[in-house]
């Protein structure tokens, strides 16, 4: 199940998201079972593909 918080924070758009991950680029990032497919991730992808890329 997803983080709720990394959930709360991606909603609120990629430069919240971006500031966050820079200040907690250690945590794992948890999005399982998350519905992403009505999101906009525009400027999320570099960041989920290198969290996805490390799992």
């Amino acid at each position: 199940m997803a983080n709720p918080e990394h959930l709360h924070i991606l909603k609120q758009g990629v430069e919240v998201w971006n500031q966050w991950r820079e200040k907690n680029y250690r945590i794992e990032i948890d999005l399982s079972g998350a519905d992403l497919s009505e999101a906009n991730l525009n400027g999320f992808f570099e960041t989920l593909v290198g969290w996805a890329s490390c799992h």
